[in-house]
This record gives C-alpha cells, structure tokens and sequence, in this order.
C-alpha cells in the first residue's frame, strides 16, 4: 500500500511506458497495484516489460522499485483509435456549472499560507455540495465534483491522460466517509488497487464533472467508483479503487 507516493507512482508510471509506443496509440486501461510504501525522499527506479506489441492494441507492464524492492506495479494497455457506428453511454448528472460553485483553494487560503497552496495545489476543484463534501453534515456515499488542472498543459493527448490518471485518485475515498456521523474522521488511508478506462479524448486542463459513488465499505476496506464527464456530456473516464482505510471518532478531553 502506498500512502506517500501513491498519486505520483500513477503519473510517473503513465509517462515511462508512453515512451515506448507509437505517436497514434493512447492508453485505453491501467490497473494498479500498491504493494507498499514508498519513500518520496528516495528515487524510484521503473521497469517496463514490452510485453505486446500489436497492430491495435499494445500492453505494457510497469513495476516501481525503491531500493531493489518493488512497490508498485502496472499494466496498461494503448490502441489506436477507431471509429465504431455502435455506440452508448450514461446521461451526465445535471449539476451547477463550475462557475457558480464555490473555489476550494480560495477556501483552503483562508485557513493556509498561501505558499504552501503555491507548491502543493496542483488541481482545482469545486464540489456541488460543499457542506457533505467537508464532511459538515452526514451525506450519502456519492460526491459530485467539478475538476481541472491547473494551468495549461498543451495539446499532447498523452499527457491529458497522464495528469487525468492523477485527477482520478482525488475526493475518491471521501465518499466513503460522507455517511459517517460529523465527528467520525478518517485516521488512515492507502490504495490497495486502482483501475483506469480511458474512452474519448478530452483535455484535463478544462472542467469536468467527478460523479464519484462508494457502494460498499467495512472491514477496514472500500470500493470506490467513479466516472469523469467532459463539460459537453461526453463521459471521458471511468475508474475504480479499493482503499483500506481506519475512522475513529473524535472525542474531547476536558481537564477539570
């Protein structure tokens, strides 16, 4: 499980095997494994096995070491894109527009340095009911959530795809959290596993909705799903993530 370096394995890993395949094929599936913690203060060494290479489709596998000792692996596989007369997909929830929503990091700056924001801020997000989102009142187990990155990143699809892959593993497990009484918090969390299908093409640097759902937790584990829609209703993303997580209610201790 990863609990440092988990989003960066997913960015790190998307990039490394782009590399090895051809200008006209983008990745289409990832599925990740988090096998233990990493070290952000150490380099990461990434292996990627050519494993096939095809006239559609062509997959790779990744595996992260640290030391010699592997904490992450990947497969993913890319394909040229195809033009298919069968096609379907789910409604896009009606939501507010981004515009009309509240900035998260406008919020955070009333509360943090603004240098800190400045270094570790990279993706805005505006969720459509902020009060459930940060956890003020009980809320089923389902978050809508405007996102986007934050400045340009240019018109290399490849990269939408990378940064989309790190967009995709925020706001997911505190849908798991939403149900729980307000002074129930989340004392640890880590990826277990992290799956990714990309379906058109979009740009991350603009806003999309996050409709993310958590049908089931307990055990100390919860299944996360979640679709990503481009502004004009196309669904672009969609993903799915097993965390294991601890809550523990939060008690005051009062001194007599």
């Amino acid at each position: 499980m990863a609990a440092q370096t988990g989003d960066a394995h997913e960015l790190e890993s998307q990039l490394t095997p782009c590399n090895t395949v051809t200008d006209d094929q983008h990745v289409h599936s990832l599925h990740c494994y988090f096998l233990r913690p990493g070290n952000a203060n150490k380099h990461i060494l990434y292996h990627v096995d050519r494993t096939r290479d095809g006239n559609t489709y062509t997959s790779r596998a990744i595996k992260a070491t640290q030391d010699s000792v592997p904490i992450f692996t990947m497969q993913a596989s890319f394909k040229i894109d195809e033009v298919d007369p069968l096609q379907h997909q789910f409604k896009m929830p009606e939501v507010p527009p981004p515009e009309s929503l509240i900035d998260e990091v406008s919020e955070f700056r009333k509360m943090m340095m603004s240098s800190w924001l400045d270094d570790k801020i990279h993706v805005e997000k505006r969720p459509v009911d902020p009060e459930v989102y940060h956890y003020n009142r009980p809320g089923e187990p389902r978050r809508l959530v405007w996102v986007k990155a934050i400045g340009l990143i240019g018109d290399n699809q490849k990269m939408h795809q990378c940064v989309a892959g790190f967009i995709s593993d925020i706001a997911l497990l505190g849908a798991t959290r939403q149900p729980a009484p307000t002074d129930y918090k989340i004392g640890f969390m880590a990826s277990l596993d992290h799956s990714i299908w990309f379906h058109t093409s979009f740009r991350a640097d603009e806003w999309m909705l996050y409709d993310i759902q958590s049908p089931q937790c307990g055990g100390g584990k919860a299944l996360v799903l979640g679709r990503i829609w481009r502004r004009d209703g196309v669904l672009a993303i969609s993903g799915c993530t097993r965390r294991r997580y601890q809550i523990f209610k939060f008690q005051f201790i009062t001194h007599t």
